[in-house]
């Protein structure tokens, strides 16, 4: 049966060198020590299934690690490991890998080689770019992270890893995406903040299981907002008339009216202000109100109004404040579309 090893804590500058039963452990726990390096026994540890090494000053793992063939979870986060060792890809049992906060400028190839890999966390490098070869992970993958790393681009070959249902390219430096990223069907939460991103491909809107969608510190907001806070043209005669019909309640007919007259009465829209019984036909303002969207982020939502006099109230009574708050932070899937059309123009 195997067994539990924890050195964690222990501000160890080595482990080791030699212990009882290495075949014995399963488990072993050795982060936020003073590691440089790791003891050759450790490839003799061929029951080990996890491994941690967080929160040391690892600038390599050591070949020896290669022969735990019964590995699934390998955590190492925040060492200064630049490289992998070429036998990586003999970890063919590998689940997990956590390399966040170390000093990799590229994606080993090594790691596209494992054939069991579910989620790959690599946030906190140098990474400058993807590689293609990611590709071959596409039959495992389910869960991406490469936050904070130097991307300036995602190659189309993303879009191949069907099985992701998270992924995160947040803290990079993005300015556009691939339209393939609308074949992850199964994707779930996507986390695109704090990039240089001013529009995002249509095909995202079609993605089916998507909840959680980040956009906030994006040019594409700032954008929109600059863009759309203030859009006003006088009304035309037929406009103001055709208002005085309406919010007068006068009745009309296509017996008394020519036709158009009637079509054009017709399609007079209400004022989406509450505290405004107004309508509008074709002059309105665009105005733009930043929201809680999925609880994550901000997103500008578009409301016309029939004039730029028409203000929202911002003092009137807590239960109407109350209720449009509630709006703002659960919105219908009505208002989910409503968002998504804004944001991808």
């Amino acid at each position: 049966m195997s067994r539990e090893v924890n050195w964690s804590y222990r501000n160890l500058d080595e482990l080791p060198e030699e212990v009882t039963q290495p075949e014995d452990i399963g488990v072993l726990l050795a982060d936020h020590n003073r590691l440089l390096s790791c003891p050759s026994w450790l490839g003799r540890a061929t029951a080990l299934t996890t491994l941690e090494l967080s929160h040391n000053r690892l600038s390599e793992l050591p070949a020896s690690i290669c022969r735990c063939v019964n590995l699934r979870v390998l955590v190492a986060k925040n060492n200064l490991i630049s490289d992998l060792p070429s036998e990586f890809s003999h970890l063919i049992e590998l689940r997990e890998l956590n390399l966040n906060g170390n000093s990799l400028k590229s994606l080993p190839q090594q790691i596209s080689s494992l054939p069991a890999l579910e989620m790959l966390s690599l946030g906190a490098n140098r990474l400058c770019y993807i590689p293609q070869h990611i590709v071959k992970l596409a039959g495992s993958l389910t869960y991406l992270y490469l936050g904070g790393n130097q991307l300036k681009c995602v190659p189309q070959e993303l879009g191949q890893l069907a099985r992701l249902t998270c992924l995160a390219l947040c803290d990079n430096q993005l300015c556009q995406l691939p339209p393939s990223l609308g074949q992850l069907s199964a994707l779930e939460s996507l986390s695109l903040h704090c990039n240089r991103l001013t529009a995002l491909p249509h095909e995202i809107v079609s993605l089916p299981c998507l909840s959680t969608l980040s956009l906030r510190n994006n040019p594409l907001v700032t954008k929109f907002a600059r863009e759309f806070g203030s859009n006003w043209s006088v009304p035309s005669l037929s406009e103001l008339s055709g208002r005085c019909v309406r919010s007068a309640q006068l009745h009309y007919c296509r017996r008394c009216l020519p036709g158009n007259l009637c079509d054009y009465l017709d399609s007079a829209r209400e004022c989406l202000n509450p505290n405004c019984k107004g309508v509008y036909f074709s002059s309105c303002v665009e105005t733009v109100r930043f929201v809680d969207f999925c609880g994550k982020y901000r997103v500008p939502f578009l409301r016309f109004i029939c004039s730029p006099d028409c203000h929202f109230s911002s003092s009137g009574s807590s239960a109407s404040n109350s209720s449009d708050d509630s709006a703002s932070e659960e919105a219908s899937g009505d208002d989910v579309a409503r968002v998504r059309r804004v944001l991808l123009g």
